[in-house]
């Protein structure tokens, strides 16, 4: 993920995210990681759901497209 936003030119981290700056909540297959966790270690693989949240705390999406996809 990290690599993705540095093509992009914006920052990613546990309090930062693009212009925005608050504690950053990450969620992947529905498991919400530590306040600490730093979404730009986060490695891609098909399949996966990673939610990263900024400011209010909601229930994360669950993605309703087919395996694959």
């Amino acid at each position: 993920m990290g690599t993705f936003f540095r093509i992009w030119g914006e920052p990613l981290g546990p309090n930062r995210i693009a212009g925005y700056s608050d504690p950053v909540l990450t969620i992947i297959d529905g498991v919400r990681q530590p306040s600490v966790f730093d979404p730009s270690t986060i490695l891609l693989s098909a399949d996966q759901e990673v939610t990263i949240e900024i400011g209010f705390d909601v229930d994360p999406p669950r993605s309703t497209l087919p395996p694959g996809y």
